[in-house]
């Protein structure tokens, strides 16, 4: 029984799979917004060789490794590379927000640090588990208890009509 209201075991699964499939993306959109910001990151150390300018223990500069075309086709590259990431960074940080909003809200804080643990911050189940001092079995369970819980607060584009059992 959740909410009042008795599911079949299949309407049990369906919404744990609506939670699930919400939960993959909202770690998807974690997962590429890390990915930007390293590919940004990545630009900049790039820039830097270009530029000549070491960091290591000696310091100083070498000299320019591809002369001036090759720093501004860069730049202009790099450029793109931040505005792609400053543009898609705000929609994945809302996605991202919003899920943690509705783990906040759950009953259960072992689910919520469970679901945030894996799907948010992109840990295995098995660190998951170790990290809550449970078997990966048992979280894996505790997860979808955890996401039959979060199923009624989660964003309605993601969920499925499910079939009630005592219709």
């Amino acid at each position: 029984m959740t909410d009042g209201v008795l599911l079949t075991d299949e309407g049990r699964d369906r919404r744990i799979k609506c939670v699930r499939r919400w939960l993959e993306y909202v770690r998807a959109c974690e997962s590429t917004k890390a990915s930007r910001i390293a590919a940004v990151n990545a630009a900049h150390d790039e820039y830097d060789r270009l530029q000549g300018i070491r960091f290591d223990r000696q310091g100083g500069r070498s000299k320019m490794l591809n002369g001036d075309d090759g720093i501004a086709a860069f730049l202009s590259r790099m450029e793109e590379l931040e505005q792609e990431m400053v543009e898609y960074s705000e929609e994945y940080s809302s996605v991202v927000s919003n899920a943690r909003h509705v783990l906040h809200q759950m009953c259960d804080p072992i689910g919520e640090c469970i679901l945030e643990g894996h799907y948010i911050q992109r840990h295995t189940w098995a660190y998951v588990a170790d990290s809550v001092g449970y078997s990966e079995m048992q979280t894996r369970r505790i997860a979808c208890g955890a996401m039959l819980e979060c199923y009624e607060t989660m964003p309605h584009e993601f969920r499925e009509k499910v079939p009630r059992a005592d219709w």
